[in-house]
This record gives structure tokens, sequence and C-alpha cells, in this order.
């Protein structure tokens, strides 16, 4: 099993002849939408604990999907600000 990303930055494209001795499939970036499930779920269910509690137990059972949003959106501002290839090497 092996992955790779496309061609670009410090990427270079694989050899046709490589990658004929291999079975290949694609698997497309899952869009915004499905990333905010996704991870909101999973931070869901890691907060479920503190949700029992008597003082904050409210405050924790929206935490996830705010926590998942704003981790997504700070992610596309480093991507967009900090693309892989620099201008200039100096």
């Amino acid at each position: 099993m092996a992955a790779c990303g496309p061609p670009g930055g410090a990427r270079n494209p694989m050899d046709p002849r490589f990658v004929s001795l291999f079975n290949v499939f694609n698997i497309p970036f899952p869009s915004d939408e499905s990333l905010n499930r996704i991870f909101a779920t999973i931070l869901d269910s890691h907060f479920t604990p503190f949700t029992s509690l008597p003082k904050d137990g409210d405050f924790f059972k929206g935490c996830g999907k705010i926590f998942s949003e704003c981790t997504l959106k700070l992610y596309q501002s480093l991507v967009a600000a900090m693309p892989p290839t620099p201008t200039r090497f100096h």
C-alpha cells in the first residue's frame, strides 16, 4: 500500500512504468462539509464524558462542531498563505 500527492512543490511525477506494477485508484479529497461532519463527530464522542458534569456539562455539547469549523478555517487560511512552493528561495 502506498500513497502520493500530485506533482508540485517537492513532489516529482511518478514513472508510468513503475505505476503499472500497482493497482491504482484515486480517492478525491472530501468536501468541507464532509470534513466538518467527520471531525465534529469524533470530537463530540471525545467530549461525551464531560457532558455529564453538573456545572459545565452543557458547554461541551456543541464544542465538537465549533472546534472542527475553526480548525478547518485555520487550515484553509494557512494553505492559502503558505503555498508548498516558495516564490523565492532566499
